[in-house]
Parts: structure tokens; C-alpha cells; sequence
């Protein structure tokens, strides 16, 4: 749509820090246009957290994945400080309970 500046998914694996990593982009976007919009798609950046926390797996085997969208803010929200506002919006069950439309 063109109002996305980053859209991350589990296919591209992206860092936070240095002069390629995300929050360093985010920083040239904020200075063009004042604003950035980060669109995550679920299961990116599972390799950034499970450094931290390793991931668990459900009675089936199945992955369970860590929660970017929590993790982004905080670090994002901590590189930036006062410089930005930071709001995080996880659709997950709006998307999912949305009426079956014909139209």
C-alpha cells in the first residue's frame, strides 16, 4: 500500500543494531518523514529472542513463537527514548473474527 516503511517476515532474517540494522533505518525515516510504520509478520526475528528465551514446543511438537511485536517496542521504544511514540497494535484476533462477507 505504500504506507509501510518495514515490513518483516520469517523468510528474511534482519538485525536491530549497526549501521544495517533496523533500528538505524528506522532512525533515517523518522528524520525524512517523521514517522515510521513497522508491519511484522508472524514468526519473524524468532532468532533475536530465542538468544534470550529458547523456544518451547506444543504437545504436538509444534514451535510456540515468542511475541516480536512486545519485543520491537520495547527495543525500539528504548533506542528512541523521547526522540519517538511507540504504539503496537497486534490485529491477531480482529483479523480472525471478522465476519464472512459475500461482498
Amino acid at each position: 500500500s505504500g504506507v509501510v516503511d518495514v515490513c518483516l517476515i520469517p523468510e528474511v532474517s534482519f538485525t536491530m543494531d549497526g549501521p544495517h540494522g533496523l533500528l538505524s533505518y528506522l532512525g533515517t525515516v523518522l528524520e525524512r518523514k517523521g514517522h515510521a510504520v513497522v508491519c511484522v509478520a508472524e514468526g519473524a526475528g524468532q532468532e533475536l529472542i530465542s538468544a534470550h528465551t529458547p523456544l518451547t514446543k506444543d504437545l504436538l511438537g509444534n514451535p510456540v513463537l515468542h511475541d516480536i511485536g512486545v519485543y520491537l517496542k520495547a527495543r525500539i521504544k528504548m533506542h528512541f527514548k523521547d526522540m519517538a511514540e511507540v504504539r503496537y497494535i497486534d490485529p491477531t484476533y480482529m483479523i480472525r473474527t471478522t465476519p464472512c462477507n459475500s461482498l
